[in-house]
């Protein structure tokens, strides 16, 4: 057996055939890359590969020269220890604790500014960065003092947050293009948007008792965020996109 091919056996024997000998019960799955890296390192694992066969997966995780070569103790990241609801708990917590940094919101809120100060087509900015690096709490925190309108298409039973809206991603998964071609997919499209600025519009005029933009702009974004958590939008924010989403069905499909 090669060094990978030792390797593999032992993660496997951990992690499916439900064998753990003693000595890797400290060990979460969470550390093996770890753990395979400092065996790739030891010159023991010639040993092990001696007396270990492919029919034989035991033999390596309980041979002498494996344990003599095992780190003292894992060094297990603070989230692997926490349970999904302590994470959820703390993802969501998170949103509420002051945000550090003015650079992100002023860059933009000034690259909207340039957008809307030329001419031009396609007015978007892609925020691109890997997950759980603060995209979505950045807009978030720009709505506190912009008025937006936030749609989240991510998957349904994603771990993100905040979660899904789910009634707009179905409408807009619709196969227009299977069914009308883009003439289907625009007309789709376009009434979706016609339907949700009469909604919003509708919804920001029923708040008589506000009479600053800067108070309608906050209540906005408290309505479309209240009682969210990991799996589900709020009753207010899921009640919205569900009547958007009926009116734009009604349009579409009228004028089809």
């Amino acid at each position: 057996m090669t060094p990978s091919h030792v390797l593999s056996t032992i993660c496997g024997v951990i992690s499916h055939q439900g064998y753990t000998p003693p000595g890797l019960q400290r060990y979460s799955d969470n550390c093996l890359p770890t753990l395979r890296m400092h065996i790739m390192g030891i010159n023991q694992i010639s040993a092990i590969r001696e007396d270990a066969t492919e029919d034989n997966c035991q033999a390596v995780v309980t041979h002498d020269a494996f344990w003599t070569i095992l780190p003292p103790e894992p060094i297990v990241p603070r989230d692997v220890m926490m349970s999904p609801e302590e994470r959820a708990s703390a993802v969501i917590e998170s949103w509420s604790v002051e945000f550090i940094g003015r650079a992100p919101l002023e860059g933009l809120k000034n690259h909207i500014a340039q957008e809307l100060s030329v001419s031009s087509r396609y007015r978007y900015c892609c925020i691109v960065q890997s997950s759980g690096t603060g995209k979505s709490r950045l807009h978030d925190e720009f709505s506190k003092a912009h008025f937006m309108i936030t749609i989240v298409l991510r998957a349904f039973r994603s771990n993100g947050f905040p979660p899904t809206d789910g009634q707009v991603r179905n409408f807009l998964k619709i196969e227009a293009w299977t069914r009308g071609g883009p003439t289907l997919a625009y007309s789709q499209a376009y009434h979706f948007l016609l339907a949700l600025f009469e909604k919003t519009k509708e919804t920001v005029a029923q708040w008589t008792d506000l009479s600053h933009r800067a108070e309608r702009v906050l209540r906005f974004r408290e309505f479309m965020s209240r009682g969210q958590n990991m799996e589900s939008t709020g009753e207010d924010r899921e009640n919205f996109y569900k009547d958007v989403v009926a009116r734009a069905e009604s349009f579409t499909f009228k004028s089809t």
